[in-house]
């Protein structure tokens, strides 16, 4: 309002408030706020991201996608009711030619500004279901999914979510061994024979395929199932968890 006020100041002493200039100027300052605007906004959704250590995913960056969309359509709405009110009895005559310009330039501005949040984001900190987001993930994914929605459910399916994390294991380690046929176990064998990784950091998955391969009801069917508790569901799925993003990072090397 004040830089409006000033431009509306320079053409009243110029005895010029008729000019077909006075509006134009307006819509100018109105576009500059509403680019200053676009940036502040980004900077507290960027402030909001630190603060709550949420990580930058295709998900996090559609939700401020949204709230970032929804104020500045208040924001400029407000800019136009603000040139209103500075013209007065010439409202009919307020202009948004470089307002609805800069509109279409925050738009993109926007949408690459958050695109590059997303691709710098350390690959560490993003969910796993997001780094599955691929189609040649998509088997993975879906044992994944399956196998956190078994432990979440209630009551917990706690036999089956440990089945299908081991099974979204497998389904990677064959994708990085490039064997469809292979077994968890085969596929970790040909890993530590490849040198890609260091025995030690093997030895979880391979105990973790032994677990699953000894426990009834979990690697196979089998009359005499055993009820995994929560407590051993939840390590199991971390320790899943940090298979997939350690095997995740051997297929994009």
């Amino acid at each position: 309002m004040a830089s409006l006020r000033a431009v509306q100041g320079e053409y009243s002493r110029a005895g010029a408030l008729g000019h077909g200039r006075y509006p134009v100027d307006l819509d100018a300052k109105s576009a500059a706020e509403y680019d200053h605007r676009v940036k502040a906004w980004l900077a507290v959704a960027d402030r909001t991201i630190s603060d709550t250590q949420i990580p930058w995913t295709k998900e996090s960056a559609n939700e401020i996608r949204s709230l970032l969309a929804a104020e500045l359509v208040r924001d400029s709405d407000e800019l136009i009711d603000t040139m209103r009110q500075v013209l007065g009895s010439q409202a009919e005559s307020v202009r948004t030619g470089e307002l609805e310009k800069s509109k279409d330039l925050a738009r993109s501005y926007v949408e690459q500004e958050l695109e590059i949040k997303v691709l710098k984001q350390d690959r560490t900190r993003i969910p796993v279901t997001d780094q599955l987001q691929a189609p040649r993930y998509a088997a993975v994914q879906t044992a994944w999914k399956k196998a956190l929605s078994f432990h979440k459910s209630s009551p917990a399916d706690d036999n089956n979510a440990c089945k299908e994390a081991v099974s979204a294991v497998e389904q990677l380690a064959r994708i990085v061994v490039n064997d469809q046929a292979a077994t968890l176990g085969e596929a970790l064998t040909s890993i530590r024979a490849s040198g890609r990784l260091q025995p030690p950091l093997l030895r979880c998955m391979e105990d973790l395929w032994g677990w699953a391969s000894a426990t009834p009801g979990v690697r196979h069917g089998s009359a005499a199932t055993s009820n995994v508790d929560a407590g051993v569901a939840t390590y199991v799925l971390k320790c899943a968890d940090a298979a997939i993003g350690l095997l995740l990072s051997l297929d994009a090397a």
